[in-house]
Parts: C-alpha cells; sequence; structure tokens
C-alpha cells in the first residue's frame, strides 16, 4: 500500500495537471474527418449520399459528422461545429454538438438536422464543418487513475473527462456546398432496353421497354418519347419514385417495309452502358473495369451482380431461400446481372482466345450465399445465351487447373494472389464482385497483384458491344420484310359457357336442354387460315377452318345439347381453357313397387283347352254325318 507521503506527491501532481490543463494528445488529421450531406445514415461511415444538393426553402438537411482515430487511453472528446454562410457570404446557421466517451471507441458520428428556414435566398450555400479534438489526456488519465482509490474511499465509479478550450484545441476543417432553389433538378438514366421483335411482317406492330432510373432522393417527372425514323410515334408521361426504377412500355404501329432506326428520348435523362443493381435505397451503378496481369485477365465489378441479381444488398438480411426464390423471378436485376455477366465472360471468352467448353468455378472464400446463386445465375446465362460455359463448383487457389474462369464475390479481396499466379500464367480470368455498398476495393484489388505485375484496369467499350448491344442511343435497327417471316399464330382468348337464363354459373340444365358455348381467337402472326376446335369430355364437338388476318380476332359461338345427366367439362384441346356445366333429368324417375304376378297354372290351361277341342270336333263329325 502507498505511503502517505506518495499518495500526497501523487494527488499534487494531479493537481498541477488539473490548473495547467496540459494537453498532450496526438490530434486526428484531414483524412479521418468526414463530412457529407446525405439522405440516409446506417451507421459510422455507412450513408447514402444526398443526391443533388438542392433543396427548397422549408425543407431539412441531414448532415454526417464523423471522425475516427479519435480515442487516447480510453477516452475521446470531439466538438463538431458548424458554420453555414449565404450566397452573399453572410452567416446564417451554426451550432456546436460536443461529443465525448469514457470507452474503447475510436469512431464518433453525429447527423446533424438543419431545418431551412423559408425566407433563405437562392444560391449557393457553403458549410464550414469542423471537428476540435478537446481531449486534455493527462488530467483525463489522473482520474482513471485514480478510479481505484475513489471506489475504495468515497465509493465514486466513474472518471472524469478533461477538456481544454476550442481556442486551444488543434482542429481539421471541411468544407462542401448546397443549393437552395424552389425547382429541384432531375437526372434520370435510360437503361435494359427490349424489343419485342427485330424482324416483322409488314402490318404487325411491335412494343419496345426501357427502364427509366431515378437516382436522387426526389420524386422524378419526366416524358419518355419513342422516335421511329425521326418521328415521334409514342410518347409517355411518367413519374418514378425517389432512388427506383419504372418500366416503360411504349408501342411501335405497323411499319413499312425497309429497315427502320429507333430511338428513345425522355427528358432530363441520359443512357448509361453499366447495368445497374438497383435494390432500394442501395443503387450499385460503378463503372466495371478490367485489365491483364501476367497472360491471364483480372475483372472488378462494383455492382452486386452475382447477390444482387437475387435482391440480395448490403443492408438487408434476405435468407438463402427468398433470395432463390427471387432469382428464379424474372426482374430487372436479374436481367442487369445476366446482361453484364454474359458481356464479361464475351469479352474474356474472345480476347483470351478460349476455345470449346469453359469451366467455371467460384474461389473458396467468396460469400457463403454465392454457393447457392451462381450456379443459377450462370444456368439462366447458358439458357439465354448458348454460353460455352460448365460451373465445377467451388475450388480453392490448389485446385485451378482445368478452370479458366474464377469467380471470387466478396467485399474485399481476401484470396491470396501468389497462389494465383499460375492461374494467370494459364489465361486464367478473374472476376471479382463486390457485393458491398460503402467500400470499393479497386485500387487495394491493383496493389494486392502489383507482386505478380502491374495491373491497368481500362472499360473497354467492346466490353458492351460483346454480346448484348445496350446502347439504345446510337438506334436499334428494325426490318420490316414483304415476304412473310413468322407463321400463322391462333391464340384463344377467352372461353364461356352459358345455359338458359336462371340455370347460374355455372350452368345447371335439364336433359336435352342447349348450351351456348363462346370462345374468341386471335391471330398474332401472318394471316392465314387454321383449324379451331373445342371438345366436351375429351371428345371434339366443334371444329371450324377460319380466316384471319394479322391482328384480327373473331368471336364464335355454337350450341352444344347434352342428353343424358352428369357433369360436362369443356376445353379447347391444346390450351388451358376450361368451363364445367351440369346436366340433370327432366323430371324426377318414381321409385318403383315390385308388384307380386300370380301363380301361372300352366298345365291344367292345357289340359281344359284340349278337352273343349276334342268336345268340339266329335260335335262337328256327329253333324256330318247326320
Amino acid at each position: 500500500m502507498p505511503t502517505l507521503r506518495i499518495r500526497v506527491a501523487i494527488l499534487v501532481i494531479s493537481i498541477l495537471l488539473l490548473f495547467t490543463s496540459i494537453h498532450l494528445c496526438a490530434a486526428f488529421s484531414s483524412e479521418d474527418f468526414h463530412v457529407a450531406i446525405v439522405s440516409k445514415v446506417y451507421d459510422y461511415d455507412h450513408y447514402i449520399p444526398r443526391n443533388p444538393v438542392v433543396f427548397k426553402p422549408g425543407s431539412t438537411i441531414k448532415l454526417y459528422l464523423g471522425v475516427e482515430n479519435v480515442n487516447i487511453n480510453r477516452a475521446a472528446a470531439v466538438d463538431f461545429v458548424v458554420i453555414i454562410k449565404d450566397p452573399k457570404g453572410y452567416v446564417v446557421y451554426g451550432k456546436v454538438v460536443s461529443v465525448s466517451t469514457l470507452s474503447y471507441k475510436d469512431k464518433i458520428y453525429k447527423v446533424l438536422k438543419i431545418d431551412i428556414p423559408d425566407d433563405w435566398i437562392g444560391g449557393r450555400y457553403t458549410i464550414d464543418a469542423y471537428a476540435f479534438d478537446v481531449l486534455n489526456t493527462l488530467p483525463t488519465q489522473v482520474s482513471y487513475n485514480d478510479l481505484y482509490y475513489k471506489i475504495l474511499y468515497s465509493g465514486e465509479t466513474s472518471p472524469s473527462i478533461s477538456t481544454i478550450p476550442r481556442k486551444e484545441a488543434p482542429y481539421v476543417e471541411k468544407k462542401l456546398n448546397f443549393y437552395i432553389s424552389k425547382v429541384l433538378p432531375i437526372k434520370l438514366y435510360i437503361f435494359n432496353e427490349k424489343l419485342e421483335a427485330k424482324t416483322l411482317p409488314v402490318g404487325v406492330s411491335n412494343k419496345l421497354k426501357v427502364s427509366i432510373l431515378n437516382p436522387t432522393d426526389i420524386e422524378a417527372k419526366t416524358t419518355v418519347n419513342l422516335i421511329v425514323d425521326g418521328k415521334i410515334l409514342d410518347s409517355k408521361d411518367v413519374t418514378i419514385s425517389a432512388r427506383s426504377v419504372k418500366v416503360v412500355s411504349l408501342e411501335i404501329p405497323p411499319l413499312k417495309g425497309g429497315t427502320h432506326k429507333i430511338k428513345v428520348y425522355a427528358n432530363h435523362a441520359k443512357y448509361i452502358l453499366t447495368q445497374p443493381i438497383v435494390i432500394s435505397p442501395l443503387i450499385y451503378d460503378g463503372n466495371v473495369v478490367l485489365g491483364k496481369i501476367l497472360n491471364g485477365t483480372v475483372v472488378y465489378s462494383p455492382n452486386n451482380y452475382v447477390l444482387g441479381s437475387a435482391g440480395i444488398s448490403s443492408e438487408n438480411n434476405l435468407s438463402i431461400s427468398e433470395a432463390l426464390n427471387n432469382l428464379n423471378t424474372s426482374s430487372l436485376n436479374r436481367e442487369s446481372a445476366v446482361k453484364m455477366l454474359t458481356n464479361i465472360l464475351a469479352y474474356v471468352y474472345t480476347h483470351n482466345k478460349y476455345k470449346g467448353i469453359v469451366n467455371v468455378a467460384l474461389l473458396k472464400g467468396s460469400d457463403s450465399r454465392a454457393e447457392k446463386i451462381l450456379p443459377i445465375l450462370l444456368d439462366i446465362i447458358k439458357k439465354e445465351s448458348h454460353a460455352p460455359i460448365r460451373y465445377v463448383g467451388v475450388r480453392d487457389e490448389y485446385n485451378l487447373k482445368d478452370v479458366k474462369v474464377l469467380f471470387y464475390v466478396g467485399a474485399n479481396p481476401k484470396f491470396n494472389v501468389n497462389l494465383l499466379k499460375q492461374f494467370f500464367e494459364d489465361n486464367g480470368t478473374l472476376i471479382c464482385d463486390n457485393p458491398s455498398y460503402w467500400t470499393t476495393y479497386k485500387d487495394e484489388l491493383a496493389i494486392k497483384l502489383s507482386v505478380l505485375g502491374e495491373w491497368n484496369p481500362t472499360t473497354p467499350q467492346s466490353l458492351y458491344d460483346s454480346y448484348y448491344n445496350l446502347r439504345i442511343d446510337k438506334g436499334i435497327v428494325v426490318k420490316i420484310s414483304t415476304i412473310t417471316e413468322i407463321p400463322t399464330k391462333f391464340k384463344y382468348l377467352s372461353l364461356e359457357v352459358k345455359g338458359p337464363p336462371g340455370t347460374g354459373m355455372p350452368p345447371l340444365v335439364n336433359v336435352s336442354t342447349p348450351i351456348n358455348i363462346t370462345f374468341e381467337v386471335k391471330n398474332f402472326g401472318t394471316s392465314g387460315k387454321k383449324l379451331v376446335e373445342v371438345a366436351v369430355n375429351g371428345k371434339v364437338v366443334f371444329n371450324k377452318s377460319i380466316f384471319l388476318k394479322t391482328g384480327q380476332s373473331e368471336k364464335i359461338t355454337f350450341q352444344y345439347i347434352p342428353e343424358k345427366p352428369g357433369s360436362y367439362r369443356v376445353t379447347i384441346p391444346g390450351t388451358n381453357l376450361m368451363q364445367v356445366f351440369f346436366v340433370k333429368s327432366k323430371t324426377p324417375v318414381p321409385i318403383s313397387t315390385p308388384i307380386r304376378k300370380p301363380e301361372r297354372k300352366t298345365g291344367a290351361l292345357i289340359v281344359a283347352l284340349s278337352a273343349a277341342i276334342l268336345a268340339i270336333l266329335i260335335i262337328v263329325r256327329i253333324f256330318m254325318r247326320d
């Protein structure tokens, strides 16, 4: 136990330190201070930036303030100071937020909400944000040192944080701007175009679908125009919610024979080549880059194509069963992933001069959910594009001899690059798909690869022309031919069964009561004649050859008379259309009572008849004698 003299000395030193406010701490750097105008914050440095940084009077600004490397000896104290100046340089807002902690927490953040008054003028505003390191380290440390004796003798259980005035504290500063306007700007993207048919006969209409992405935090309205050979042939007004996608369908009327160029134009919109993954409110839309390393290729995608195709983002907790259900249902995210990964595979197949069926594997250490999703995604790619690929499962760095394309799905490159040297020397391709919204590891990947050689990634235009042509802005060529190139195609649209009034639905009728059967058929192909049929209980009861022009439909009604009671099923062979009706007897059938018949005395009757005949013959003979 310390002597009284030692304890007094410690107390004197503590008092001197408190009075002199000695501040010996290593201040954080400018790189440790993060400031952003945001729309949503999840955690430290995990936020969605506001887009655009334009506000209407009366709205609210969310300002993120974060600083790291602030902890000294299990304590931190930071003052955030925010000053806003208007377009004329006048200070119109000021706020101080003090944050302190007695823990090992080394990252501190605050979200400051700033309400914009209605009288603020329009224009550019400047935010000056400061972070002051106000921790007085030694007195705080002395408080920790004295805590043992405070607990023993006074019952105090908490140390105290000592701070210094801001004018004596080191600080870092960041500047950023925002704008106030009564009219908010709109920035939209067009992508994912899909034409119903690229070769058609004369007289057939067509349809074009495009996706419009609103990446901003405000609702957007725009007009989408379909332009064919320089003329607007269809126009749609659409409203798109913040950070979401809308699919717009445009009608192309029948065109004359020849070649036609189709374009789509939307107000405040431009075309994007990289297909985005949108899992609101997160939008993955970074550039895909690739480059050579040794004899092979490394592709980096920040767009979460593998997991995003099934709707998995950095901020949702989808179960693998939910994700697989999403993947088995056609969606914009699945379509975007299929297009981009098909293009990537087609590009490396061509430029690396692969031949035959190429084995594709998932690198061990990837996100475990990719083990379930990637095989299904590759199977979809094979079915849609006939890609010459074969999935061979999860492989580690030591088992890649028969593998040409290797997927790595992860938020950072945890794999051992040195162990992949032979893979790259054998002309292998590594595709790194980053499922994280918050971080990108392109630069870190370049540093890791530097032990094998220099990696200079680019985004070549030919990447987007490898299989799918994603650039609708340069025009889609549609051929309209006078020669029939698609067959006559009848499609049944409806089937109805009706009895006389009052017989209900489905009808319940008496035997021999006529039933009206009506169906509609339409020709979606070339003008022509086809046989149409209707069956009742599996037996064809109506057939007729009818002629329909392209796009023409016809309703046909005929009568069927049931002859027996029971249930009847009406179907159109080759379709799923079906109706039923029921038939009963006209009058109830009475229950018969057996009638007892008299016993037949056949033998006695014969004897009596024989005797009568004999008597008649005798009488006749007597008369003849006389």
